[in-house]
This record gives C-alpha cells, sequence and structure tokens, in this order.
C-alpha cells in the first residue's frame, strides 16, 4: 500500500492488515524513531492472572500482558502462537529474518505455551516464560536484551542470569523484571563500553524493594508501586542506574503509569488521577477516576479501565500545567481486556479476543479502535 501526506493525520474506518501497518507506518513518519512507552493493562479473570500467582510469587496487579505495541511493530500472545507484524528493520518480528510483515502477521520462534506475558517498544520485542526467563529479539544496539552483547537477535535470547521473573517491562532503551523476591534488575542503556554505561546483564536497582506492580516509560525511566503503599522511581542518570527514589504525592496509588514526558501518573486513595514530573516536580490532577481500576499511557496520553468502559486524558506537560486536562470517553463496540500503546499507535485485545489498533496521535480526542487484525486463534 502506498501511503499519501494526507493520511497522516486521520484514522480510517478499515479492515484489515494494510491498515493495521498504516498506523506503524504513520508513527514512524511522525517521529522517527519511535518514541513512547509500552504498558498495558489486562483485564479481571484472563488466564494470565492465574499463571503469574502461586505459592512464594508475585502475583502483579495486570496480569501476564498478551498485546504488545511499539511505533512500528505490533504483538499478539495467541493459543497456536505468538504472532508480529509490521515493520522488522532489526529482526524485532523474532522470525529468523529482518524481512516487514506488513499485510499479514508472522509466527515467532518462540513456544506460545512457554510465554505468560509480552511486551515491546522500538525495534523490539520480549517475552517473559512462565518457567521466569526471559526473552528479547531485534535492537540491542544499547544491551537492551540482555545477553551481554550489542548484536541485535533476530530471533530470541535469554536475559543473562534472570531465572524468576514475575513481571515484565521495556522502554526503547532498556529492560527492567519484578523477581520472585519483590526485588528489582534492570539491564540496557548502555550505548558504548565505559563502565558507569547502564548494563548489558541485569543489575538489582537499590531501593526497589517490596514491589508488586513494575511500569516503564523511556530512557531508562521505571516506576513501581509496594505493597506498604508508597510508590518508587528510578532512572538511568548519566549511565548509571539511580536508586528507587518515592513519590509522595502517589501514595497508596492502585494503578501507576509512566509516559514519555517523564511523567508519572497514579490513581491515589482520593479517587484522583494524580500527574507527577519527575524532572521538575509538579503535581497536576486529571480529574476523579471514577472508581478506574488501571493506567496505562502513551506518548500523549493516559487511559483509564474504569468498570463502564474506557476514558483517556492529555498528558503534555505544558498542557496540564497550564489547562488541566479535560476527560475523553473511548466510544466502543465492546469491551477491551488490554490496551497497549506504543508511541502514537495502539492496540486493544476486545471481549471476544479479536485485536484492534487506532492511531493515537490526537490530543484532543481518544484512539478509534477500527482497524482490525486478523489472526488465528
Amino acid at each position: 500500500m502506498i501511503v499519501s501526506d494526507s493520511n497522516l493525520s486521520r484514522s480510517l474506518p478499515i479492515e484489515g492488515w494494510d491498515v493495521a501497518h498504516l498506523a506503524a507506518m504513520r508513527i514512524s513518519t511522525l517521529i522517527g524513531w519511535g518514541l513512547g512507552a509500552i504498558l498495558v493493562s489486562c483485564g479481571d479473570g484472563s488466564p494470565a492472572h492465574e499463571e503469574a500467582g502461586g505459592a512464594g510469587s508475585v502475583a502483579a496487579d495486570g496480569g501476564g500482558r498478551r498485546i504488545a505495541a511499539s511505533a512500528s511493530h505490533g504483538c499478539a500472545l495467541r493459543g497456536s502462537g505468538l504472532y508480529c507484524w509490521g515493520d522488522n528493520f532489526v529482526g524485532q518480528l523474532g522470525t529468523g529474518d529482518t524481512t516487514d510483515a506488513p499485510e499479514r502477521p508472522v509466527k515467532a520462534q518462540i513456544a506460545a505455551g512457554d510465554v505468560a506475558e509480552i511486551a515491546a517498544d522500538s525495534g523490539r520485542t520480549c517475552a517473559r516464560r512462565k518457567n521466569g526467563e526471559v526473552a528479547c529479539w531485534g535492537d540491542n544496539a544499547q544491551g537492551q536484551i540482555g545477553d551481554g552483547t550489542r548484536d541485535n537477535a533476530s530471533t530470541p535470547l535469554n536475559a543473562g542470569g534472570v531465572r524468576d521473573a514475575r513481571q515484565l517491562a521495556i522502554d526503547d532503551v532498556s529492560s527492567c523484571v519484578l523477581h520472585a523476591d519483590r526485588t528489582v534488575s534492570c539491564w540496557g542503556a548502555s550505548p558504548d563500553d565505559e563502565a558507569t554505561s547502564g548494563s548489558l546483564i541485569a543489575r538489582p536497582i537499590a531501593g526497589a524493594q517490596d514491589v508488586i506492580d513494575l511500569r516503564g516509560g523511556v530512557r531508562g525511566t521505571y516506576c513501581a508501586r509496594t505493597q506498604a503503599g508508597p510508590v518508587h522511581c528510578w532512572r538511568l542518570q548519566d549511565g548509571v542506574w539511580s536508586a528507587a527514589l518515592e513519590v509522595p504525592s502517589l501514595a497508596g496509588a492502585r494503578s501507576v503509569a509512566v509516559t514519555f514526558q517523564d511523567e508519572v501518573c497514579g490513581i491515589v486513595p482520593s479517587d484522583a488521577i494524580v500527574c507527577h514530573n519527575l524532572d521538575s516536580g509538579h503535581d497536576g490532577t486529571l480529574g476523579t477516576s471514577q472508581g478506574a481500576l488501571e493506567l496505562v499511557s502513551g506518548l500523549l496520553s493516559v487511559c483509564a479501565r474504569k468498570t463502564s468502559g474506557w476514558s483517556c486524558w492529555n498528558v503534555l506537560p505544558s498542557m496540564l500545567e497550564l489547562f488541566g486536562s479535560a476527560e475523553i470517553p473511548l466510544s466502543l463496540e465492546m469491551p477491551l481486556l488490554e490496551v497497549a500503546i506504543g508511541g502514537l499507535n495502539a492496540c486493544a485485545l476486545r471481549a471476544d479476543q479479536s485485536v484492534v489498533c487506532a492511531d493515537a496521535s490526537s490530543i484532543s480526542s481518544a484512539p478509534n479502535f477500527a482497524m482490525h487484525v486478523e489472526l488465528p486463534p
């Protein structure tokens, strides 16, 4: 399909894989190298919830993620396999080559029965295996695969030293896992051979303890909720992972999400959605969540899963500080179990197990999930 410039600013209510890839192409054109965090929420009762628990383990709120999206590709975990589509310039589709799949999803070289959770970001896909290992493939320029090298991979490679992962979070340059003992380790963000630059294998994050939910942003920014209530965040600063530090305004949050703008938002005990800017220290309130269960975030927005459906808010710091942000309800044909936002691209798993995608580039309207993805069971 040839994409004209006039298509870059609008969503098209057309079914088919050409349009699903159009979203990825549109995002690549708009933001080039694919900014944006990937965060996915999971509906209650998904099979992944059961797998994440168990004696002595940490069952992260949100359970295992079955869909993932980046600015240039998407993936969905099905009973018959892990299927990915879109750009494949560094092997992020996991097929053993770098051939793009713009029209039909392709099967990654990993057994679906082994996978508990998936994640994606700029040029990379990762999977948490049910045995606690983590495998990644695609871009490895900064060691974000975790195999001890900076070599790209077109098939899954295990992250060294990770044996008991209970939750997975990644961004454009790094990866983190929540361990069974509720500590966190991270790797990546290592573009050179300096000893102080990131890490090619998993390293523990100081102060990240008693963690029950882990979320990633971009450029090495992560946040976590703890069992006792405080929310802690850490970042890659001058090539070194900082210690996890508390964000007081989000204490007791029942869900958090990290945006591209280095803001962390949370649903606090008062039921308000509060966003804290990690750079300026500014706190802004989006409004009342009305009982929202979970947050997901993307380049421009934060969305909340409610018992009645989904709503989104714009979270550009300049607009939040000057004007606040109005709630934008999503108009949906049927309930969404999961939503994944990658850069300005969004995909969702619906109640009937179908997958739909949308353009999430507007700051004044919610994503319109009208692009249907044809997947096997």
